[in-house]
């Protein structure tokens, strides 16, 4: 069971509170030593074991597993009226010290006519300001600003500047050029920037109007700077944690402000607060290691050290982390892993004979499928053709008889087109960039003639080092013959230059017209520029129309070569040009 981190402060307190009761007088030096008085290991108090040789650390040793560590540390017995400001680390874990507790503070209380208090505000100041540097005169203010909001039944507003706002507190604090102003209006209903009083120049001086207050006005002071930066500020100084003081500042707000109001605080401030007494700090899921918990005292206006005490902590590692219990798991992991290699090293060389066994007998099938397509059905559909050609001369012009010849001989003609692109997608012998480029010529040169537009090609000469397959082949085919069509019946062109090139990893097919060209922006895509955009996508890769009114239009298929095609062999690929 865990032990409250309250439990281990109360220990500790009560053991400092004892030893100050057994003292003739309390000691008024600053602290030079500091204790580690207990540590709990996940709830049980442990015995802390001698100093390391050569006199430094306490020593703790652990059992395997992940811990949580309280530990509880205070300033040494015999220094209860002055401490210094306690900071703590645990190396291993932490890049920075920490410290716990301490509060100053500027306090805003409403009074009624009464006396009573109808409403208050607290400006917290806790740790270091921004540009704290250990000191006062070595220190930078920073610029503060607050609403609040004046309560019903308010006469009086009381100011304090206090430094004993929680236990053990320790420090100092700096507050110049306060001044509270009603919004919207410009005269303040109060400022004050501490020129003015009797002996400012002394610590023990007194602004006009204010009073000291506390256990201990030894802790309010003047505080003195060098000009021009300011001359005097109002402070409390705290090396005491059993001491407390305050300024104290009344304000009459009769007939001066009116409830609801919000009154906008203004001042700057510098302040370095921590805490002196007994102090616990805890650490959650601590793994094995070597590590060290180290407090540190320092003297809280001025941040000398004073003193350092160290506890050298190791939590064993367990079994498996041993050095033995690592080299036999080695040993064993090596003859698993050669095994291992070994059988798979043989399955993926079975699986290698397998895939080409079966990549053969595929490409033979498509073969004698292209070959049987082409020995059978074009045979047929050639000598078609040739009987519509004899049919059409035998019988009259015009006749019944001549048109359905005419219309099989055309039918034959665009069936045995149509066969040869499924012979070419099939076969496996044209399963590369240069079986992909040199159909694409024939079939460019052969569909531009018939629709009276010039062709020029611009293929590289040696592309079969990069292989295709007959998908993205008949896929991005479709695509080009795509672009013919739309250049024949929409471009009004008069020559048509068909591209192939090898660009950045990429394949780029590209068609570029000299027809009346379009907006792209404003012409709706039609199902043509949607099935050329659909195929490339489908394939991984992208259409670029590139168009503008009487310049023309270019269609840039574009292919990653580094997902879809596979390198077979290098080879300087070179251009030409028909």
């Amino acid at each position: 069971m865990l032990i409250p981190n309250i439990v281990i402060a109360c220990c500790v307190a009560v053991t400092l509170a004892l030893s100050c009761l057994a003292a003739d007088e309390p000691a008024q030096s600053n602290v030079t030593a500091v204790l580690i008085e207990k540590v709990a290991v996940d709830g049980r108090f442990q015995i802390l074991g001698a100093p390391e040789p050569g006199g430094g650390n306490l020593s703790l040793k652990v059992g395997a597993g992940v811990h949580r560590f309280d530990f509880a540390f205070g300033p040494a017995a015999g220094s209860c009226a002055t401490s210094g400001r306690l900071r703590y680390k645990f190396d291993g874990l932490d890049s920075k010290w920490h410290e716990s507790g301490g509060l100053m503070r500027l306090t805003a209380r409403f009074h009624n006519t009464a006396g009573d208090v109808v409403g208050f505000q607290d400006f917290e100041a806790r740790g270091n300001s921004v540009g704290w540097k250990g000191r006062l005169a070595d220190s930078s203010f920073r610029q503060r600003n607050e609403p609040v909001t004046v309560p019903d039944g308010a006469v009086e507003l009381r100011l304090t500047l206090v430094s004993g706002g929680a236990a053990y507190t320790v420090g100092g604090m700096a507050v110049d050029d306060l001044k509270i102003t009603p919004v919207g209006r410009n005269e303040p209903l109060f400022a004050d920037d501490f020129e003015q009083g009797e002996r400012l120049d002394e610590a023990d001086g007194t602004p006009r109007g204010w009073q000291r207050g506390g256990l201990r006005r030894d802790v309010v002071q003047v505080a003195v700077f060098d000009k021009p930066r300011t001359n005097h500020a109002l402070a409390v100084l705290d090396a005491n944690v059993q001491g407390w003081g305050e300024w104290g500042m009344r304000v009459s707000l009769r007939d001066r402000i009116r409830a609801g109001e919000v009154l906008k605080f203004q001042w700057r401030e510098m302040y370095g607060v921590g805490a002196g007494g007994p102090q616990v700090a805890g650490y959650e899921r601590v793994p094995s290691g070597r590590y060290v918990f180290r407090v540190r005292a320092e003297y809280p206006l001025d941040a000398t050290v004073l003193g350092e005490t160290s506890l050298a902590v190791e939590v064993a590692s367990p079994l498996w982390q041993s050095v033995w219990f690592l080299l036999a798991c080695i040993v064993a992991v090596s003859g698993v892993v050669a095994w291992s290699v070994r059988l798979i090293t043989r399955r993926r060389w079975q699986r290698r004979v397998e895939r080409l066994e079966w990549q053969q007998g595929l490409e033979r099938e498509r073969t004698r499928i292209a070959r049987d397509i082409h020995d059978d059905l074009g045979t047929n559909l050639t000598r078609m053709g040739l009987l519509g050609e004899v049919i059409e001369r035998d019988v009259p012009p015009g006749s019944p008889a001549a048109l359905a010849a005419e219309d099989v001989g055309k039918t034959a003609r665009v069936m045995i087109q149509r066969m040869s692109e499924i012979v070419w997608a099939v076969n496996p012998h044209y399963d590369t960039v240069e079986g992909l480029a040199g159909y694409v010529g024939r079939y460019a040169q052969g569909f531009l003639e018939m629709a009276g537009i010039r062709c020029r090609l611009d293929l590289p000469v040696d592309l079969s080092g990069i292989a295709m397959s007959a998908e993205v082949r008949h896929n991005l085919f479709l695509a080009f013959k795509e672009s013919l069509h739309n250049v024949a019946k929409h471009a009004g062109a008069s020559e048509v230059e068909v591209t192939l090139s090898m660009d950045n990893l990429r394949l780029i097919l590209a068609v570029k017209d000299d027809g009346h060209g379009f907006d792209v922006a404003l012409r709706p895509r039609g199902n043509g520029l949607n099935n050329m955009t659909a195929r490339m996508a489908a394939l991984g890769g992208t259409c670029e129309i590139v168009s503008q009114s009487g310049g023309g239009t270019t269609v840039r298929l574009i292919l990653p070569v580094g997902q879809l095609l596979v390198s077979k062999k290098t080879g300087n690929h070179h251009g030409t040009k028909t």
